[in-house]
């Protein structure tokens, strides 16, 4: 054991230094190709000593140190390889420049060129990573293969690990079960253009691209030309991508094109109606017409701008408080003496009102009242303003710099949108939310309601639709006996359980049925129950909500409102089995993927001239769910809550105070100076129908590691 520990000390040293060696080398920047590759080939030769004498080590380590000592082994190692991957990345970027000097040289003897081998260090080229989108196959295979396929100077197996380390999600998963070896490489490229390159399938998905296009232009801020270009460069690059694969515009722009303009807003359509006679399904017509109607309105915004950058230091007191642009509470920062006009404010009239307008949604609010922007620090606020190309000082189309206005609120040069002090104001006049609790029932003191959405998915399972909830504050999952009889499970053996109800003290025992369910490529391990929940109803969300949460494929409809009985509860010991990694978050709302499907959960309030279906108000009581079963209550427990209404009769709870004192008084001891005594216990029952929280534990620990290893 000796000689090996001293074998494996030597190759850790030696590898050491072989790193730093490579390390210095791609620092300095000047190195040939030559110089490198024999560097790399110390290094391997290096790493292969220590991996023969950490075998030598294993054979001869004690069991019990076997499993931390391969742990340190390991990690050692990885910190070294990685200086190993950024020399072959250098190698690759070294190469193919040496391939262009070489051709440079053969075409132009005349021209002087560098020494052979001899490169300048130009940035690292990075490699688009793939993740099983069909659209993205073909320029993600195109560079991989320019970069690192068609590259004679790599090693096979280099070639199949760039691959491995370039794949995600689903593309991942299609060639997770191949080893790292030179056939396998070949193997897992006809894998990956059998699954992600048949033309057919990429056609399909750039079609359904395009019919998705309604997403992007549903809300009141489609007619400014930022969301019109964005819509504009979607449909230009689906359908460039189809023109590469041999499929025109004449053989869906009859379908799409009049799917756009009903997209579009109504002075656009009015435009292209009078251009368009006949065009109705020239797809390229109507993208040449866009592109020439939003330049058109770039224009007219800039000329309006010039217009208008004259008007701060004339505008009068109410202009001064809607703002030159409608709903943009700032002021001019040279104040105006009282008799003192100019043309330009007696023109505009003194005694006029202009109509606030908000700048986000185009309603007749001053922006700073837009409700979405409520909970939005600073930074986000600035990153709305930023996207729109608006001043951050009054929200016009120009540089903050160029503007004289003034914050409404403390005369700071800035918006009140982005108002620190009104934003503190907002906190703290928000108050504390109070709840009065009763049986069963949560009486609402808020200002505003709120709404919020369990996480419940309607799917199929064996042919029939069940609602699924899942809920992280159970500890087992549970399915109703009638959920059972119509899927047909079978009870795979009973379990006895001591649960309680919500807002109980007393935990009731009972053997349950124990069902296995298989699906998803999953064996559920459900506990029957008459009961999970009582019915609950489920409100519509908002639209203009729905809409940030663009392409994700909900399993359901959420804009519609329904009841829902819960036939499945998935506790904690099924929660992260069946919850995927993907998630995406927009203010109170999350769209989280599951094996079912996307779903929707958490909650919202309704903002203003929202037409939403409302399930409480201010004053009213809502029923609260109560997630565990209710059984029938036995008599033996009505009789004890008749007994303990009546106090004095029933002598139950001072005798079981006597039995802990006489317990207690029993087994206490003074010993060394010390007195000890046992945990009193109510009664030897309790100790044998403890839960044991270690699975669960367990459970979570590994869910945590599993993120941390893709999200450190």
């Amino acid at each position: 054991m000796e000689e090996a520990n001293r074998k494996r000390i030597t190759a850790k040293s030696w590898l050491t230094r072989a790193t730093n060696k490579l390390r210095q080398l791609l620092d300095s920047g000047e190195f040939t190709q030559i110089s490198l590759v024999a560097q790399i080939e110390e290094f391997e030769k290096r790493l292969g000593n220590l991996d023969e004498a950490q075998s030598l080590v294993e054979e001869h380590i004690k069991i019990e140190k076997l499993e931390d000592d391969i742990e340190a082994a390991a990690q050692f190692r990885e910190e070294k390889l990685v200086t190993l991957l950024a020399a072959k990345e250098e190698q690759v970027s070294t190469a193919e420049l040496d391939n262009l000097s070489q051709e440079k040289t053969e075409s132009s003897t005349s021209e002087r060129v560098q020494p052979s081998g001899q490169v300048s260090r130009l940035p690292k080229l990075e490699l688009p990573k793939f993740s099983g989108e069909y659209t993205e196959w073909q320029t993600f295979w195109d560079k991989f293969r320019a970069v690192i396929d068609s590259n004679n100077s790599i090693p096979t197996v280099n070639k199949f690990t760039y691959l491995q380390s370039l794949l995600q999600g689903e593309a991942a998963a299609t060639i997770s079960g191949l080893s790292l070896t030179e056939t396998n490489y070949s193997t897992a490229k006809t894998l990956l253009q059998t699954r992600f390159g048949r033309p057919e399938r990429i056609i399909f998905s750039h079609i359904q691209r395009l019919l998705q296009t309604n997403l992007f232009l549903t809300s009141k801020e489609s007619s400014l030309p930022a969301h019109l270009w964005r819509l504009h460069d979607e449909i230009t690059t689906q359908v460039r991508s189809l023109e590469n694969l041999g499929v025109g515009g004449e053989s869906y722009g009859v379908i799409l094109t009049p799917l756009i303009l009903h997209q579009l807003p109504n002075n656009i359509r009015l435009e292209w109606a009078r251009v368009g006679d006949g065009k109705e399904g020239d797809l390229g017509f109507l993208l040449k017409f866009l592109h020439e109607e939003i330049q058109r309105r770039e224009r007219s915004q800039t000329f309006g701008v010039t217009a208008g950058a004259v008007g701060p230091t004339t505008t009068s007191p109410s202009e001064a408080r809607s703002g030159s642009l409608g709903g943009q509470r700032s002021r001019p920062r040279q104040n105006m003496r009282k008799g003192q006009g100019s043309a330009t404010a007696l023109l505009s009239g003194s005694g006029s009102k202009r109509t606030p307008l908000c700048v986000f949604c185009h309603g007749g609010h001053f922006s700073d009242q837009y409700q979405e922007l409520n909970g939005l620090d600073l930074e986000a606020r600035k990153n709305r303003i930023r996207k729109l190309g608006l001043c951050f000082v009054c929200l016009g189309n120009h540089l903050a710099k160029d503007c004289s206005k003034v914050c409404f609120h403390c005369k700071g040069a800035h918006h009140a949108v982005l108002c620190l002090r009104q934003m503190k104001k907002e906190v703290e006049g928000s108050g504390p939310v109070g709840y009065g609790v009763g049986p069963a029932h949560v009486g609402y003191t808020r200002t505003k309601n709120a709404t919020t959405i369990m996480q419940v998915v309607k799917t199929k399972i064996a042919g029939a639709e069940v609602n699924v909830m899942f809920d992280s504050g159970s500890d087992r999952s549970f399915v109703t006996l009638e959920c059972a009889r119509k899927l047909d499970l079978q009870s795979v053996g009973k379990e006895s359980l001591a649960y309680c109800c919500f807002g109980e003290n007393e935990s009731r025992k009972g053997e349950r049925d124990v069902f296995e369910l298989r699906a998803f490529g999953e064996r559920v391990r459900l506990v029957g129950m008459n009961q999970i929940c009582s019915s609950m109803f489920r409100a519509p969300v908002p639209t203009d909500l729905l809409e940030r949460f663009i392409r994700i494929p909900f399993c359901e409809d959420f804009e519609k409102g329904r009841s829902i009985t819960v036939d499945i509860l998935i506790g904690l010991d099924w929660y992260w089995p069946l919850i995927r990694d993907q998630k995406i978050g927009s203010g109170g709302l999350v769209a989280q993927e599951t094996v079912f499907g996307w779903i929707l959960s958490g909650s919202y309030s309704p903002t203003d001239g929202q037409k939403v279906r409302q399930v409480g108000s201010v004053g009213q009581t809502q029923k609260s769910q109560v997630l565990f079963c209710q059984t029938e209550l036995p008599d033996g427990l009505i009789r004890n809550m008749w007994d303990l209404d009546t106090i004095g009769i029933s002598p139950s709870e001072e005798s079981a105070k006597s039995k802990v004192l006489e317990d207690f008084e029993g087994k206490v001891r003074f010993e060394n100076g010390r007195y000890t005594v046992r945990l009193p216990w109510k009664d030897e029952e309790t100790k044998t129908t403890l839960v044991e929280n270690r699975v669960i534990a367990e459970r979570r620990l590994q869910g945590l590691i599993k993120r941390l290893e893709k999200d450190p």
